[in-house]
Order: C-alpha cells, then sequence, then structure tokens
C-alpha cells in the first residue's frame, strides 16, 4: 500500500512525494551531524551590567568635542569565563568616539556568569552616552537600563 502527502508546492500546482518504507528509511537521522552551540552566550545589557564589577567611562575626544560631536556608542565585547573583556568591536555611533570607547570597554570586568555550575564565557552590548551640554562641557556616561 502507498501513501501519498503534499510534498512540494509551485504556484498553484501542488505535487504528491511518495513515502514508501525505503524512502523513509533513507531519511533517519545521521549521528555525524550535530548541532552547534555557540561559543558565547549572549546577555542583555540589564544583565550584563549587573556583572561589572567596575564602570570605566571613556574620557571625551577634544576633537569630537570641538565639532560638537554627540550621540550613544553601541559596543559588543565578548567577555572570557573569568570575567576579562576578550574582544571588544564598537557596532554603532561616531568613528571619533569608537576608539576611546573601545579603550573603555576593554577595562572593564565582570563578574564570571555561571550556567549549570559552570563559569561560561559571554557576550553582550555596552552603550556610552556622549552628551554636550549648553554650557560647553562635555559628559560620557553608561546609558541607563
Amino acid at each position: 500500500m502507498r501513501r501519498f502527502t503534499a510534498c512540494r508546492v509551485f504556484g498553484a500546482a501542488l505535487l504528491a512525494c511518495d513515502l514508501s518504507p525505503a524512502h523513509l528509511v533513507a531519511q533517519q537521522f545521521d549521528p555525524r551531524e550535530r548541532f552547534e552551540v555557540p561559543a558565547r552566550l549572549r546577555l542583555s545589557q540589564p544583565v550584563l551590567r549587573s556583572l561589572m564589577k567596575n564602570q570605566v567611562t571613556p574620557s571625551y575626544p577634544e576633537d569630537a568635542r570641538s565639532k560638537e560631536i554627540q550621540g550613544v556608542v553601541v559596543s559588543l565585547l565578548s567577555v572570557d569565563a573569568e570575567g576579562r573583556v576578550s574582544s571588544a568591536k564598537v557596532i554603532s555611533g561616531d568613528p571619533l568616539l569608537a576608539s576611546v570607547t573601545v579603550q573603555a570597554v576593554r577595562r572593564l570586568r565582570f563578574r564570571p556568569y555561571y550556567q549549570l555550575g559552570e563559569a561560561v564565557p559571554f557576550e553582550g552590548q555596552v552603550s556610552y552616552v556622549f552628551t554636550i551640554s549648553a554650557q560647553g562641557s562635555a559628559n560620557v556616561s553608561l546609558q541607563p537600563k
């Protein structure tokens, strides 16, 4: 006995596939195929901030200050199992503010994040807000949660 089921749709035409036992045997799971688990967990900004041991704020670059460049700079960082930043890069923000942001992010330290009782590496985003007041004073702060 043959059973048929819908298998592909091309435009308005519906084709049927043969589901013979030989066909089903060929579709078995191959044990060599493995599900890849990402090397690092991705943590949200509030969780990442709660794990921070120190808060490092970059200094406002003089050339950016003289040009009155302001805004939010978002950096993506990877943290090892001991809580040290292993890599950091800016993913959005003004290029004049990027280099000081990366320097500051690399000095951040975190408490370990535990999964199943073991400290694991993780990654997340940290955002700094660069502002210049009407009086000309410059301020840099971590973006509020």
